[in-house]
Formats: C-alpha cells, sequence, structure tokens
C-alpha cells in the first residue's frame, strides 16, 4: 500500500514562493581595457626578469666553471691551478685588455680593485707568488695557506667585477 504524497511538502510557510533566480556567473577574464593593460604589463615585466636572469647565467658561466672545477680537484692540485685560473677569470673580464701583462704588484692590485674588498692579503699575495713561480715541493707544505688561497681565489672568482685593465 502506497502512502500518498501530500500536495505541500516541507515548510508549509513556503507554499507560492518561486525558486531563485540565479545571475550569470562572473566572468574570469577582465572586461576593461585597463585591467587587459595591467596584466599585459606585468607579464612583459615577468618576462623580461627572466630574460635578464638568463642573460646573468649565460654571462657568469666562466664564474660556475672555474669554481667547479677548483671543487673537483683536490687540495693541491686546485693550489696548483689558483695562478691559471685568475688570469683566465681575469681575460675573461677584460676582453680586449692584455691581463697576462699584469705581474707583480700590478696583478695583485687588479685583483683588489676589481671587488670591494681587498682578498688578497699580504701574506696571501706573498703565497700566490710563491705558487706561481715555484715547484710544489716549494709550498706543498703550507696547509693553512693553501687553504687561504684556494679560499680568496674562489671568493675572487664570485665577486669581482669589470675594472680597467691599467698597464704601465
Amino acid at each position: 500500500m502506497l502512502i500518498p504524497k501530500p500536495e505541500i511538502f516541507g515548510n508549509y510557510l513556503l507554499k507560492g514562493f518561486n525558486s531563485i533566480i540565479l545571475p550569470k556567473p562572473i566572468s574570469f577574464f577582465p572586461q576593461t581595457l585597463s585591467a587587459w593593460l595591467l596584466i599585459v604589463g606585468i607579464s612583459l615585466l615577468f618576462i623580461g626578469f627572466l630574460g635578464w636572469l638568463g642573460y646573468r647565467w649565460h654571462k657568469n658561466a666562466y664564474r660556475r666553471k672555474a669554481i667547479s672545477l677548483l671543487r673537483s680537484v683536490s687540495e693541491e692540485e686546485a693550489t696548483a691551478l689558483v695562478p691559471h685560473l685568475l688570469r683566465k677569470v681575469a681575460a675573461e673580464t677584460c676582453l680586449g685588455n692584455p691581463v697576462s701583462a699584469l705581474n707583480g704588484i700590478e696583478w695583485i692590485s687588479f685583483l683588489n680593485r676589481s671587488t670591494k674588498q681587498a682578498l688578497f692579503t699580504p701574506r696571501i699575495q706573498q703565497h700566490l707568488q710563491v705558487v706561481s713561480f715555484q715547484p710544489p715541493c716549494g709550498w706543498q707544505d703550507e696547509k693553512e695557506l693553501n687553504t687561504l688561497l684556494v679560499d680568496s681565489a674562489s671568493k675572487w672568482i664570485k665577486i669581482h667585477h669589470k675594472v680597467e685593465c691599467k698597464i704601465r
């Protein structure tokens, strides 16, 4: 036996109410020209920023390569590589200028001028000269100085900036 449905089911006070007519959904696309211009402007700035990051990354590839070379070899080999790597990186920095002609005080002065703070103290300067011109038996036992030299060279490679190469 089926129970008949009543004419009004639910709340009796709502008899005669019609259902709500919903408005059109709000569009996610902007409707005004100024909003479109703002979106295009922000998009262009973002693309420009990404391009600038890519340019910087590409421009600093020589730094990453030199630092990875220093990190991939032993401490003694890294110490022996420092003079050559510093010259190579400096040659990248001063295109067209004969960095190879710099030596002694001029070379160290160039290295210290190309950073905001002098990384090559007199002690490290002297050790760099020793490593540059003496066989490994002359500097191999100086573990502390070797570490300081490699650390200073790594830091210089990371933070140096272009300066004018002055040759007398």
